[in-house]
């Protein structure tokens, strides 16, 4: 369970990171260096448990402010999937965390 946890943390905070960079003609530098930090803090909840949450709360955030800035509008079947994946490795945290 903690392999699987690690790679969707890893997975997610480096396909976020990857997207910010690619969409960096498209988007505002603020939107760009708060998608980086908090994919750090994601991956640094692999070693500071408690990061975990605030980091998939600020990439939702970021999600937000990316579709904002990019179509004018929320885009929410993205924002949706974002959600399901956050809520995925929650579960896998919340249980780890419990023993």
């Amino acid at each position: 369970m903690r392999i699987l946890f690690a790679i969707l943390v890893v997975a997610y905070a480096g396909l976020m990171a990857t997207a910010a960079l690619l969409s960096r003609h498209k988007i505002p530098a603020w939107l760009i260096v708060g998608t980086f930090a908090f994919s750090l803090c994601l991956l640094s909840g692999l070693f500071w448990p408690w990061a975990i949450p605030l980091g998939l709360a600020g990439l939702l955030a970021a999600a937000v402010g990316n579709g904002l800035a990019l179509y004018g509008h929320v885009h929410w079947p993205h924002v949706l999937v974002r959600v399901l994946l956050s809520v995925i490795i929650l579960g896998l945290w919340w249980k780890i965390q419990r023993g």
